[in-house]
């Protein structure tokens, strides 16, 4: 038997990585025989029409315990693609792995596999069966152990129950930011993959295509009665929400929101703008006065306030200045501000901007390795960090709570709830990808997203309400 660990822990350092019925990934198994299976002979967890099963012998979990308007902008090196990429990728009910969930067609599931001889308090495991590595899984968290041992999750793990992601359309290359608007029940895609593609989905009709080619564009925001188009050449460009063809607007436009009737837009040069949905009047909202030039703007709004953020673009000691529209009888921006560090997208609530600023990292860094602050700046011009981290893909603010999508090491993704007014109470659950372009529905309390390692527009009710 001492030969064949040797062997085995040879074949692991070659970087065999497969799945091993009765073993772990890491194939150090010398408490009894391996044999060699695929990933898909594994068994999971998930609905009651995948027939997903409950740990044997393992406890019960734990009982636990909603929107701003959606912004389009900041820069199209943001929006670069980890949706066409598979590396780019709290409390809830507690139910028998037998319970109802919507969108179980996403979830693969069987019969759960029982835990291995090691002596495990609940809710730790010996799910990979090997005395080297102990009670390695959390069967309240790890997606592939999520309930019971094997029990693979596609989706997210929430107290040992599989909420699985439910697919709305595939073959959609979603971006890491601002590539789903929504409108009433229908939600819009922009793929950004080998050309783009423009994905309409609604209940009653399913996945449908409105256009399809080679256009540039890398950012989509809804209007009244059309959708804006940002292109990688700060162009503006639109189509009617009932189909058609794609027109120019004839604006140049980097950023912009769609607020009380009013598309209002930046480009990286020139003063921002306010454009009426229904006269299309178009009136100039510049800077105040010695404001330096800047590279970059992202505009943000939610029901009652705007925010502009704008960036000098430098490498070596890059700054950003935040602004609020004064939107009395004649509207102005009102410099509230300013910081150190490269913003990277801007959410806006309850009289605040909530800021991702980029740390300084090593060029060559990967995602998962830089380093991002949430930083809320209050209209009176305070200042805080409310959380870091490293390998922040998107995040979505929600009722003071902050949802953040982060990439970790080894391909693996969490989705991280952080409460704003209390930073240290914070939610986590184990993803099967990562999750771009994440956008909010409050009235049907869904997150959409694009799933990063299956190239799918998808969605998941939030369990945190």
């Amino acid at each position: 038997m001492k030969a064949t660990r040797s062997a085995v822990l040879l074949l692991a350092a070659a970087g065999s990585w497969s799945w091993i019925a009765g073993c772990h990934e890491f194939h150090a198994c010398d408490d009894g025989p391996c044999e060699p299976s695929s990933a898909s002979d594994g068994p999971s967890a998930g609905d009651a029409a995948s027939g997903g099963a409950t740990p044997s012998g393992a406890g019960g979990a734990v009982d636990p315990t909603s929107a701003s308007v959606g912004a389009a902008g900041g820069s199209p090196e943001r929006a670069g693609g980890a949706g066409g990429s598979p590396e780019g990728a709290g409390g809830a009910e507690r139910a028998s792995a037998g319970a109802s969930e919507s969108g179980g067609n996403a979830a693969e599931a069987g019969a759960a596999g029982s835990p291995g001889n090691a002596e495990c308090v609940f809710p730790r495991a010996d799910c990979d069966e090997s005395s080297f590595t102990g009670c390695e899984a959390s069967l309240l968290s790890d997606i592939r152990n999520c309930g019971a041992c094997r029990a693979h999750c596609a989706g997210a793990c929430v107290d040992g129950v599989c909420k699985p992601f439910e697919v709305l359309a595939e073959e959609v290359w979603l971006p890491t930011t601002s590539g789903i608007a929504l409108v009433s029940n229908e939600v819009y895609a922009l793929s950004t993959g080998f050309e783009n593609t423009l994905v309409r989905w609604s209940e009653p009709h399913g996945a449908q295509t409105l256009f399809s080619g080679n256009n540039g564009f890398w950012s989509v925001l809804s209007g009244v009665d059309r959708l804006y188009l940002f292109g990688v050449d700060g162009q503006l460009s639109s189509i009617l929400l009932t189909g058609g063809a794609v027109s120019p607007e004839g604006l140049a436009a980097d950023t912009g929101v769609v607020y009380d009737n009013a598309l209002y837009a930046a480009a990286n040069t020139g003063a921002p703008y306010r454009r009426s949905e229904t006269s299309h009047q178009i009136a100039a909202l510049p800077l105040p006065p010695g404001v330096l030039d800047r590279a970059h703007a992202w505009l943000a709004a939610d029901s009652f306030d705007i925010a502009l953020v704008t960036g000098d673009g430098t490498d070596d000691a890059p700054t950003y200045i935040v602004y609020y529209l004064d939107d009395g009888q004649q509207p102005s921006w009102v410099r509230v501000a300013s910081g150190s560090g490269k913003p990277a997208q801007v959410r806006v609530e309850r009289n605040a901007a909530y800021i991702d600023v980029v740390l300084a990292h090593d060029e060559g860094a990967a995602d998962w390795q830089i380093g991002h602050e949430l930083r809320e700046v209050d209209f009176g011009g305070k200042t805080r960090v409310v959380t870091a981290l490293t390998g922040l893909l998107d995040f979505e603010l929600v009722s003071s709570r902050l949802y953040l999508s982060v990439q970790l090491p080894q391909q693996k993704s969490v989705l991280r709830v952080v409460a704003v007014d209390s930073p240290s109470s914070v939610l986590e659950v184990e993803t099967s990808a990562a999750m771009a372009s994440l956008t909010y529905a409050p009235y049907e309390h869904y997150f959409y997203f694009g799933d990063a390692s299956l190239n799918r527009l998808s969605r998941l009710r939030n369990w945190v309400e």
